[in-house]
């Protein structure tokens, strides 16, 4: 845990979250939340570490090894993707930056140790050096006023989604880069973890509201991204999960690759991560969707929004697309689940952006 989180602030509740101490809330979540969609918000990233891939086929044997490309990859841009293993099932995810002479992937805490190994398995022959990256760390910025408050505080940003640039602060390199969402502009600092604290103060001062992985989490089911090792693990096949974002069909052979084309070839998954509306009390995750008793999915992650009309509960599950096509009931124990289409969870979206601009403007 990075003492300077608390030592200035006492109020924070810590929680372990994937791999990390890391803080939980500072004061009321909904309110934090709030924060991320109508203003500036600054969160500890301290759970996320990197491993670097150099050598001279860091690219071949890269784009060998994961599900998106590294090929068609330029320097200064990233992308999301699936490590699996041979019969295609999920190792884990990471994002790859494509730097220069190098190329970083980011993770969980709590990937490093499974990954770095099944990387090493399959550096045989090639060029290639791989290795945790040390004394970096990362923290976030996030909402519609992030760009600002990055620049008040004296760093350079990116102005493309996925793409990332390095600046220096407090005399050491820092990396920033635009990442991944559909609901609000956010950013991930990559620095020396002697400056963190600098780096922290310098964003409050700037405007930026502290908030904790409760937030983050709403936001999370809000984005309807799953997370690994929650939402999803090595029991999944990736079109199961996300079939847009970690994939590229036309990067070549990949470990996993085969299932992976079967898949897209045949057009056929018999379950999917999908966001539910849960009609209901806040069940405890996971909790067993049924239809008339038979289980047919489970509910993974849950957040609470107020909204306009009254308060509803969201969720991320995995749900068999059978009694969806039938158009059958589903049921949890605290009641009924729903399951939203893209046009329903735009609509949630925009009413949450809604509430946070109004509270801003107060």
């Amino acid at each position: 845990m990075r003492v300077f989180l608390t030592e200035k602030h006492g109020r924070a509740i810590l929680r372990e979250h994937l791999g990390r101490e890391t803080v939980r809330q500072w004061g009321d979540p909904e309110q934090e939340f709030l924060s991320i969609l109508g203003l500036a918000a600054v969160f500890d990233l301290g759970y996320r570490s990197l491993l670097r891939v150099s050598g001279g086929d860091q690219e071949r044997w890269l784009n060998g090894m994961i599900t998106n490309t590294i090929k068609g990859l330029e320097p200064g841009h990233s992308n999301y993707s699936f490590v699996l293993n041979a019969q295609g099932r999920i190792l884990g995810d990471v994002t790859a930056y494509r730097c220069t002479d190098h190329i970083l992937l980011a993770t969980d805490a709590s990937q490093v140790d499974t990954l770095s190994a099944h990387f090493d398995h399959f550096i045989i022959m090639d060029d290639v050096e791989l290795g945790t990256v040390a004394g970096r760390t990362a923290l976030g910025v996030a909402g519609p006023k992030a760009a600002a408050v990055l620049a008040a505080a004296g760093l350079r940003f990116p102005e493309g989604e996925l793409s990332f640039v390095e600046c220096e602060f407090a005399g050491g390199s820092v990396m920033i880069s635009q990442e991944y969402s559909p609901v609000t502009p956010r950013f991930a600092v990559w620095l020396p973890e002697a400056a963190a604290a600098g780096l922290w103060q310098k964003l409050r001062e700037a405007g930026a509201e502290p908030v904790g992985v409760t937030a983050l989490e709403m936001l999370r089911v809000a984005e309807g991204v799953p997370q690994f090792g929650v939402d999803f693990g090595e029991k999944y096949l990736p079109q199961e999960v996300d079939a847009a974002r970690p994939l590229h069909f036309a990067k070549g052979c990949y470990l996993g690759q085969e299932i992976v084309e079967r898949i897209r070839s045949r057009a056929t998954v018999h379950r999917q991560m999908r966001v539910l509306e849960l009609d209901g009390g806040r069940p405890d995750s996971p909790a067993a969707i049924t239809v008339d008793g038979q289980a047919v999915g489970e509910v993974t992650s849950v957040a609470e929004f107020a909204l306009p009309g009254g308060r509803k509960t969201l969720a991320l599950g995995m749900v068999r697309n059978e009694p969806i096509a039938k158009g059958l009931s589903l049921e949890y124990a605290g009641g009924k689940v729903l399951v939203l289409e893209a046009e329903a969870m735009k609509e949630v979206r925009e009413s949450l952006r809604t509430i946070a601009r109004e509270q801003a403007a107060h």
